[in-house]
């Protein structure tokens, strides 16, 4: 018999979802995957609502309680312990993302900001269609980390007055119980904005937390077997269409841009790329809105989505083979000079967007003039991991290094951007206190170790360099192992800090075990290895070393925090190798 009283569809505005999620009323089945998103996938959630765009539908369960076990998203207050209760089926990853931006108390370690300043210009001067509105908003969102040092002085984040100085909105302001309309009118009277522009940015974020989302309930007399099904539907058959796959539908009769990916890639260029051909189309972008930026400054490279979606068939067919060997060339590059070991190791993928396009750009140049242009490249590429500048904004970032590339050549002027950005006091903090969780900060520092062509500094064999440490058997191990730092006393969190990582043979690491850095030295020295000499190439130089063979885990991550910094600085001024740099540092 057919199933007809599954449940129904409507309309809910996120103050009653977030709501819900306080009380502890709608919460996560035990069975759902964990929240993964990352900060650039929240921003563009975050500029999807705030451009009153579609953001999907969602999926709960009204549920019998204890049918299943339950839990609540991240940094929520725990499962209410009677009453009603709603089961998260589809939508987990976006309401987790809206609830991490916009409660106040969920993430103290971050928070999410809307540049005031950028969108008064946008209301200044309104972009010429709904899909350029739409891109802005990805541009002007943007995180920010705690500030360590003594900027604000009220704490790790900007206070009220610093916020409207600035000009930067905390999206928390624009959630339930938020005080966007007031800080609007303080921030207007501030900075001597008339009424006008005023009142269109509050109508445009006043409702924002009356957002409504499309939600389909399934009530409680769905059994589990049913609910489970689908459950698995909703997450794994779901098909997204991007520029990608729309310009190949677009393009059918003029250019198979389907047969040119897997045709015309090697397979080692996919697999650079994440098996994605979007970055190749983005890379056509830069390449096609820039070319003549090496002559004019007023030529703005670009490889934004609406950019992409206006890609010409017969260009993009015509600079394929020419855009696939500067990818190719890149790829060299970054393997050679800049420590990229494995696709998975880069800190920043879309950094290789940036260079490839710079590759091609500067094809035609005199060979001396074209060296030291690509030699800017690399200083670009290594400030740009070290200042983590692609944590936001990565699109914008692309057309704006190559605009800076183009500048410094033509005009014969330092290069600006992240290499004046960089700071390596920053640098080591991060390494000090980020954990492994912070890929881009742990790919940072390990693209020094296998730049230096360092070798496994327990038994002395292997060389974590190109792609050898992509091989079987190497991994991102502890120096200080795990379980010794829990024997003394030292929190989860901070055992995996970044300053406390590099790569190491598997079979070391299982023979080191939990021995004291000392006790394990000792035994590595009686197999007649210099220690000292190979731990330099990990970015251990003699003070750290020291730490070691003190078992003094403080100390250890304080002075490779400066020794990684200290090699980070030389690479970003340029004219060294990563293996010179490490090995001046660590002598």
């Amino acid at each position: 018999m057919a199933v007809t009283n599954w449940g129904a569809a409507n309309t809910v505005p996120l103050s009653t979802i977030l709501a819900d999620i306080e009380l502890g009323r709608l919460v996560l089945p035990e069975f759902q995957r964990d929240w993964k998103w990352d900060d650039g996938r929240i921003i563009k959630l975050i500029a999807s609502l705030l451009s009153s765009y579609p953001a999907g539908s969602l999926m709960f369960w009204d549920a019998e309680r204890d049918t299943v076990q339950t839990r609540a998203i991240n940094n929520a207050p725990p499962p209410a312990a009677a009453g009603p209760q709603t089961l998260i089926l589809d939508g987990q990853q976006r309401l987790t993302a809206l609830w991490t931006a916009l409660k106040k108390s969920a993430t103290p370690e971050r928070k999410f900001y809307l540049r005031i300043d950028s969108l008064l210009k946008l209301h200044e001067h309104p972009p010429k269609n709904d899909a350029a509105w739409g891109e802005a908003f990805n541009e002007i969102v943007e995180r920010r980390k705690p500030k360590k040092g003594k900027k604000h002085a009220t704490g790790p984040f900007p206070d009220r007055a610093d916020e409207i100085s600035e000009q930067i909105l905390p999206i928390e302001e624009l959630g339930p119980g938020g005080g966007v309309i007031q800080w609007l009118y303080d921030w207007a009277e501030f900075h001597k904005v008339s009424q006008r522009y005023r009142d269109g940015i509050i109508n445009q974020l006043k409702d924002f937390s009356n957002y409504q989302f499309p939600v389909i309930y399934l009530n409680a007399s769905n059994t589990l077997a049913a609910v489970c099904n689908i459950f698995e539907t909703v997450n794994s058959q779901g098909v997204v269409l991007g520029p990608y796959d729309l310009l190949a539908a677009r393009w059918y009769k003029d250019v198979k841009l389907r047969d040119l990916w897997e045709d015309n890639v090697r397979d080692d260029l996919k697999k650079a790329l994440g098996e994605d051909p979007y970055p190749i189309l983005q890379i056509h972008s830069l390449v096609s809105t820039g070319d003549q930026c090496l002559e004019s400054a007023k030529i703005s490279p670009s490889a934004t989505r609406p950019d992409v979606m206006e890609l010409d068939a017969k260009l993009t067919e015509t600079n394929w083979a020419p855009v696939i060997k500067a990818l190719s060339d890149t790829v060299k590059l970054l393997r050679n000079d800049c420590g990229w070991s494995s696709p998975s190791s880069m800190p920043y993928p879309p950094l290789l967007n940036t260079m490839t396009a710079w590759t091609f750009l500067t094809r035609k140049l005199p060979p001396k003039e074209r060296a030291e242009a690509l030699m800017l490249a690399q200083r670009l590429y290594f400030a740009s991991v070290f200042t983590q500048n692609y944590d936001q904004g990565s699109t914008s970032a692309m057309g704006r290094d190559v605009k800076a590339l183009a500048r410094a050549t033509r005009e014969r002027t330092p290069l600006a951007g992240a290499v004046e950005d960089f700071v390596p006091e920053l640098f080591a903090a991060m390494i000090r206190t980020e954990t492994m969780s912070a890929k881009a900060v742990l790919g940072s520092a390990l693209l020094l170790v296998s730049g230096a062509h360092a070798k496994d500094f327990y038994t002395g064999g292997g060389l974590f360099d190109k792609a050898r440490v992509a091989e079987d058997g190497v991994d991102k191990h502890h120096i200080f192992p795990k379980a010794f730092l829990k024997n003394q006393g030292e929190p989860k969190d901070r055992a995996n800090v970044v300053a406390n990582v590099t790569y190491l043979r598997d079979d070391s690491n299982q023979a080191i075990g939990s021995s004291a850095p000392s006790v394990y030295l000792q035994a590595s020295e009686k197999l007649g290895h210099n220690v000292g000499e190979l731990l330099r190439r990990h970015g251990i130089g003699p003070d750290a070393l020291s730490a070691m063979r003190r078992d003094d885990f403080t100390a250890f991550i304080e002075a490779r925090s400066r020794y990684l910094s200290a090699a980070a600085d030389l690479l970003v001024k340029g004219g060294i190798s990563i293996e010179d740099a490490v090995l001046r540092v660590t002598a």
